[in-house]
């Protein structure tokens, strides 16, 4: 057989909240953010792949650069 196609992984739309795999968002056609490594310089938290980060560290409170 064939092997199956990988499992694009799942993000949150930034601007609705929608659940979506593709590049876009189907409900509002917002781009997909591009996955940019964020790391507190405080308390070292890091925000999770695929979804944007805070403008505060939901750690230590400090501003995110």
């Amino acid at each position: 057989g064939t092997p199956k196609p990988a499992a694009q992984e799942a993000w949150t739309c930034p601007q609705c909240g929608a659940k979506v795999t593709g590049k876009f968002c189907p409900e509002c056609g917002t781009k997909k953010p591009e996955a940019v490594k964020v790391k507190c310089e405080g308390c070292g938290w890091e925000a999770p792949e695929g979804q944007p980060a805070p403008k505060f560290c939901p750690e230590c409170g400090k501003p995110l650069k």
